[in-house]
């Protein structure tokens, strides 16, 4: 189950579809990143809209999952636009109906 919500979280990143991925986020969700912390969902959709505000396209390459408990570690490569490739491992957090609490976005 973990799995497959995780690869429709990156494809719904790739995609920039904002309402898939809110629909996959818990109500509580919170995001962290080297630039900033926030909490709530509202909190969070509006950090994912100004990302696909600024992007043109982006395209996610998934290479690896590992899938302990409720953590998903993902490794893939991110393109923005004309940006270099973006290698990173991303942990997913979920809550025990399946919703993201805490995605690793890069």
């Amino acid at each position: 189950m973990l799995k497959q919500i995780t690869e429709d979280y990156f494809r719904a990143f790739q995609n920039k579809d904002i309402k898939q991925i809110r629909n996959l986020l818990s109500l509580n969700v919170s995001l962290r990143d080297w630039e900033f912390e926030v909490t709530g969902l509202d909190s969070v959709m509006l950090i994912y809209k100004r990302i696909f505000k600024n992007a043109n396209a982006i395209q996610v390459d998934l290479f690896n999952l590992n899938i302990r408990g409720s953590i998903v570690m993902a490794e893939l490569s991110i393109v923005i636009d004309d940006l270099p490739i973006l290698r990173v491992v991303d942990v997913l957090e979920y809550s025990s109906n399946g919703k993201i609490k805490a995605p690793g976005l890069s």
